[in-house]
């Protein structure tokens, strides 16, 4: 990490890879990238003299808030627990595609297109969107920066240990058949218990009740839909009337492009799994596609698909409105890494998928 903090591509990758040790463990990409890393990236803007304002903003601030919302569009689909809607996505893609998703699954799956991504995300983005200064003394930065943060507090200490433990449960769950959401309860018990967090700070976080309720009323009603048969049905009608004549990956190619660029019109990554993943699951398997391909290709798109604009996904908001990006480079660069990330994901990452057994 120190000699990549000697550059401002280095420092991207830094963004980058931060993104991808925390997201594991951190199931809001908002909280995330809003709430952890943007004030570290936004200390580090400023200390080395980029401001949001239009004499200084694109020396290096705009290139960081980029880079970090388009690496969290990408970590965002690399972990089951790295985005509150995923486990929504999966349970659709269970109930409709008939293809269970485990945490190590899902991972898998991901590793090959999704790592490919975050190594390219950095340098996408410095070539298309670069800063005015390349070369910075990053260690300066990150020990003036350690200084003010001072030794690791006791809780946080602990919140290590239990983000950890909680890390390899959901590795090991399906091999001692522990549920993925059996073990989420138990590491929010462990913070109360351990003094952590208190109650009266979970039972403030309004935004986290509202979310456990609707996931809730819309998992029940989809299970309900899958007792009753509804999406076989619905399937099994549209199947009569959809026969183009072409290929199961062709097929899917088509779903997964309409899939990413339908993104544009969603400001929320759960309001578009509710809308469109059941209409997606349904479509692709009245046309033939192949489930297991189909389910994980549809699982991911809800990730990189919110690239496309600064308000596809809880964090753009608050990374654009820091002052740093104009909307001309982001949707550009956005555009670009939406588009790159679905050539990866219809050929690596197909031959990926196919080479694990998924096909």
């Amino acid at each position: 990490m120190g000699r990549l903090a000697n550059s401002t591509l280095g420092m991207g990758y830094v963004i980058a890879f931060l993104e991808l040790i925390i997201a594991p463990v951190t199931p809001s990409s908002t909280a995330r990238a809003a709430g952890i890393i943007f004030p570290i990236v936004n200390s580090a803007a400023v200390a080395l003299g980029s401001n949001p304002d239009e004499a200084t903003r694109r020396r290096c601030g705009a290139y960081f808030i980029v880079t970090l919302y388009m690496a969290t569009k990408t970590t965002s689909y690399l972990f089951l627990t790295a985005m509150a809607p995923n486990a929504l996505a999966a349970k659709f893609v269970s109930d409709i595609l008939h293809v269970g998703i485990s945490w190590m699954m899902w991972s898998f799956a991901a590793l090959v297109p999704g790592m490919i991504m975050l190594l390219l995300i950095p340098l996408l983005i410095f070539v298309l969107y670069p800063p005015e200064l390349k070369k910075i003394d990053g260690k300066a930065i990150a020990r003036e920066g350690l200084e003010k943060l001072g030794p690791m507090s006791r809780p946080e200490k602990m919140l290590v240990c239990v983000f950890l433990a909680a890390l390899i449960a959901w590795i090991i769950g399906p091999m001692v058949k522990v549920d993925a959401g059996n073990i989420a309860v138990a590491a929010l018990t462990a913070c109360i218990l351990l003094d952590i967090i208190s109650w009266k700070d979970m039972a403030s976080n309004k935004s986290a009740w509202h979310t456990l309720m609707w996931f809730g009323g819309i998992v029940g009603i989809a299970g309900v839909l899958a007792k009753a048969k509804f999406f076989t049905w619905l399937a099994a009608l549209l199947g009569n009337h959809l026969n183009l004549g072409i290929s199961s990956y062709m097929m899917v190619a088509i779903i997964l492009t309409i899939s990413v660029f339908i993104r544009y019109l969603f400001a929320s990554s759960t309001a578009y799994v509710v809308s469109m993943m059941p209409v997606f699951c349904t479509v692709g398997l009245a046309a033939g596609c192949d489930p297991a391909i189909l389910g994980v290709g549809l699982l991911f798109t809800n990730g990189y698909g919110g690239c496309l604009t600064h308000f596809g996904g809880g964090s753009g908001p608050v990374l654009y409105g820091s002052g740093y990006p104009d909307i001309k480079g982001w949707w550009m660069t956005g555009a670009v890494c939406a588009t790159v990330s679905l050539a990866v994901h219809l050929t690596i990452g197909y031959a990926w998928w196919s080479f694990i057994g998924l096909k």
